[in-house]
């Protein structure tokens, strides 16, 4: 149903496929989509992505939001490929945790647990300098060093 809503809208703004996708995709995707979007990006590690991703969606919220959405994301990641490495997938998706199907899939298997809570000390270490007045242009450089 999404899709051919998009699909119409395209048509009705006369653009070309891929200046509907920059300049209208982001106005018309429900926020819920983008953040789930950028997830995946972020566990996947694919640094285009997350640039393009993040470009989408980090006016949406403040910094606080951010650092909170980011520590729940890699703390989940972490739970998670900790787990299946110890006990197995099918231990790991018993844990119910919201995860990207490809993260829960394969993608654990690529960034590993370890990895995980390098990032999570990376963004404490960005929320405390943000709440001691430093720029929120500090959580796009987090993002560069968690992918």
């Amino acid at each position: 149903d999404y899709a051919c809503l998009l699909a119409d809208y395209q048509r009705i703004v006369g653009r070309t496929a891929q200046q509907f996708g920059k300049e209208w995709i982001t106005r018309l995707m429900p926020a819920e989509k983008k953040l789930f979007a950028l997830s995946e990006a972020l566990l996947s590690g694919d640094r285009k992505e997350v640039i393009m991703r993040w470009h989408m969606v980090s006016r949406l919220y403040a910094p606080e939001f951010w650092t909170v959405y980011l520590s729940d994301l890699f703390w989940n990641g972490f739970l998670f490929s900790k787990t299946a490495h110890e006990q197995g997938v099918a231990a790991a998706k018993e844990l119910g945790l919201r995860l990207p199907f490809g993260f829960m899939q394969h993608g654990y298997k690529r960034l590993s647990h370890e990895r995980c809570a390098k990032n999570l000390t990376l963004i404490a270490e960005t929320d405390s300098l943000i709440k001691r007045g430093g720029s929120s242009l500090l959580i796009d450089r987090c993002l560069m060093h968690c992918c």
